[in-house]
């Protein structure tokens, strides 16, 4: 009876973490495609042209993707 029980657990733990990998993976995807978009409407619209840099915008769009895996897992 235990056996079965472990079966259970074991195979519930896979789908879980299954499903959370996914939600990381979905949640890194969504936000790098959106943070350029936001981050080069907010600094054009906040701070102007010349404080826009493609080192900046690439930094943003890596840090986005790290939040939306935290935020997604």
């Amino acid at each position: 009876m235990d056996i079965l029980r472990m079966d259970k657990y074991t195979t519930h733990d896979a789908d879980t973490n299954f499903l959370v990998c996914q939600s990381m993976k979905t949640g890194y995807q969504v936000f790098s495609i959106l943070t350029p978009s936001i981050y080069t409407a907010f600094i054009l619209l906040k701070r102007g042209r010349g404080a826009w840099s493609l080192n900046r915008l690439l930094r943003a769009t890596w840090v986005g993707g790290l939040a939306g895996a935290l935020h997604s897992g």
